[in-house]
């Protein structure tokens, strides 16, 4: 199984959850993720040391994808991470955003690919924060993935029986179906799909 899965703003600054995530990803058997991520409330402490807010956004993605790289590590998982602007991997010229194919879709099976938000934007060639829920829509599509995930914003055990918006984490409520929500457990079963729900 190859998918995507997005971790959000307030996800990423939950120690317990991270730490849970490693471990579900770590139980996964025959799967190869792209596990995309943003900033987090890092950023707000950031901004408190007097960094000017598109800085701190920038920083608080780079370095959440080295402390996410080393988490994993921990967990067993074999990861590599690397910002969206790197190696030309996500590009955008101000109306359509282009993946490195090849390169997002090349490495091997049972490994996984932490990608940041920070793609490179081709009018400045500069890294541009890229809005979480669009860039997922992207990727999902242009990559042919097979399966899209995410986690409610009350993660827990199980998947909430309603299906609902507001099950999405704020950063994520633009997110077009489909998608799926998993819990830790679920995803941890992957690639079985049957505790996951399937939102169209």
């Amino acid at each position: 199984m190859n998918y995507l899965a997005v971790l959000d703003y307030d996800h990423l600054d939950n120690a317990l959850f991270l730490q849970s995530f490693a471990e579900a990803l770590s139980a996964q058997k025959n799967t190869r993720g792209i596990i995309l991520h943003g900033d987090s409330r890092y950023t707000e402490r950031l901004i408190q040391t007097g960094m000017l807010t598109d800085d701190a956004r920038k920083r608080s993605s780079k370095d959440l994808n080295h402390r996410l790289v080393a988490l994993l590590a921990d967990s067993g998982v074999a990861a590599v991470g690397i910002n969206a602007y790197q190696r030309r991997t996500v590009r955008y010229d101000g109306s359509v955003l282009t993946p490195d194919r090849t390169f997002l879709t090349g490495f091997p099976q049972d490994s996984h690919l932490l990608l940041s938000n920070l793609v490179e934007d081709t009018r400045s060639a500069a890294p541009l924060p890229y809005d979480l829920a669009e860039m997922a829509r992207s990727l999902y599509r242009l990559l042919d993935l097979d399966e899209l995930f995410v986690f409610p914003k009350n993660e827990s055990a199980e998947i909430p029986l309603t299906e609902s918006a507001h099950l999405l984490p704020e950063d994520l409520q633009r997110l077009k179906p489909p998608y799926r929500l998993v819990s830790f457990r679920s995803f941890g079963r992957l690639p079985d799909l049957k505790e996951t729900r399937l939102i169209e």
